[in-house]
């Protein structure tokens, strides 16, 4: 039996929001500040946009060939390879729009962004720093370097960035979840608690906190406290399946076999590619198997303790029919052997 979700970070629910899809307006902008208007550079953009990367990236090419000294063409097939996943590819036109823009500061930031996804977490903070050199109020550089340090598993570090970003960004409920978890990771309990509520009055409609706070229950074993939070984080979002499969995991815990089976099922119907759902959900049939079995001996004996009560019977009809015979009873025979 595993827990669904434990204390990860939650940097991947920015992540999207720190590389949003360039609009057509921004994209004429940002076309016009690198070296004027290119019509390829537009409709790559536009496929962009509708998440269309493979075209994006064949439109950026006949940019760059059009132009190899705009930075902007490389920058934005490096973005087009990043949301494929070819971060290897995002890092050498990010790495080629630095060469031609220096001063770039976007480049620097989604070079640093990509060496996050290949783990690369010093190269990933120098880009980051890099960044905040050129733009000191860029707060996604911040959030990247404090999700940078976490994994280094420099938490002081990553809680001084995640503070400074809380006060540049006070609307992410994210920051806050994040900050929580981080004080939980260095065993600052009061203060992970203290982060947590914070959050709760901040944003009482937000899922996110709730759901986290259980799962810092949970990992302490304070079972009623972690389901009663991931009550209200599924009352908020219905379609948490995180919190449905760690509220399964719980109900599991306490023996709620059948609620756990339910929470299991609905985690599955809302995103079948957890594996741990479908561990715990077996687990919990495997239980209730066994369970049914027990109940089922007990109340109907099998053919093995019904020879056990037929061997009691007859030995106690021997030794009786011993006793009138005056001859050794049989479990005093059997002693012997």
């Amino acid at each position: 039996m595993s827990f669904a979700t434990g204390l990860g970070l939650s940097f991947a629910a920015v992540a999207t929001a720190l590389l949003a899809p360039i609009s057509s307006a921004s994209a004429r902008r940002i076309i016009h500040m690198r070296g004027g208007p290119d019509p390829t550079l537009v409709a790559g953009n536009q496929y962009y946009n509708t998440g269309d990367y493979d075209r994006a990236i064949v439109a950026f090419t006949l940019a760059i060939q059009n132009n190899p000294k705009v930075s902007g063409g490389y920058y934005d097939r490096g973005l087009a390879y990043y949301q494929k996943g070819d971060f290897d590819a995002a890092v050498a036109d990010f790495t080629q729009a630095i060469k031609n823009e220096p001063t770039f500061a976007g480049a620097y930031f989604s070079r640093g962004q990509a060496y996050t996804k290949q783990e690369k977490y010093d190269l990933a903070i120098a880009d980051f720093d890099m960044t905040l050199s050129k733009d000191p109020r860029h707060a996604n550089a911040l959030m990247g370097r404090a999700h940078a340090h976490a994994e280094k598993k420099e938490y002081k570090l990553a809680i001084d960035d995640y503070t400074a970003t809380s006060r540049m960004l006070p609307g992410l409920p994210v920051i806050y979840v994040n900050l929580a978890q981080l004080y939980s990771k260095m065993g600052d309990n009061p203060h992970a608690l203290e982060t947590y509520q914070k959050a709760i009055n901040l944003f009482p409609n937000d899922a996110s906190a709730f759901s986290s706070r259980g799962n810092f229950y949970t990992d302490r074993e304070q079972y009623d406290l972690a389901i009663a939070d991931y009550d209200k984080a599924i009352q908020l979002k219905p379609d948490d399946w995180q919190a449905y499969g760690n509220r399964g995991f719980v109900k599991l815990k306490k023996d709620n076999i059948d609620g756990a089976i339910a929470d299991f099922n609905e985690a599955i119907r809302f995103n079948a590619k957890d594996d741990n759902d479908y561990v715990n959900r077996g687990d919990a049939y495997a239980r209730e198997k066994t369970i049914k079995k027990r109940w089922r001996i007990i109340r109907e004996p099998s053919n093995s303790i019904r020879k056990i009560q037929k061997h009691i019977k007859a030995v106690e009809n021997y030794t009786k029919l011993s006793a009138i015979l005056h001859t050794p009873s049989l479990t005093q025979n059997r002693l012997w052997l």
